[in-house]
């Protein structure tokens, strides 16, 4: 299973292989129903306080120093 991955190597190992296989599959899983969206990402942007009511806007967004900065120091383990 993906998330009883014991090492950071092994999770992009099997997250790749499930990607394969899904879209070997043609697997899709519709989220068009929900009223609003999905976004992932890393904890270094920020956006404005009025933000968009409807969609997702990426144009809003820009890299805060701060936040980059202790996301760096986070990844080198620190």
């Amino acid at each position: 299973m993906v998330i009883a991955a014991p090492t950071r190597t092994e999770l992009i190992y099997r997250t790749r292989t499930l990607d394969r296989v899904l879209q070997w599959q043609y697997i899709v899983i519709p989220q068009l129903h929900i009223p609003y969206d999905r976004v992932l990402y890393w904890n270094k942007f920020s956006r404005p306080e009025i933000i968009p009511t409807r969609g997702a806007s990426l144009f809003t967004w820009w890299i805060d120093p701060a936040k980059a900065q202790a996301l760096e120091e986070l990844g080198r383990g620190g």
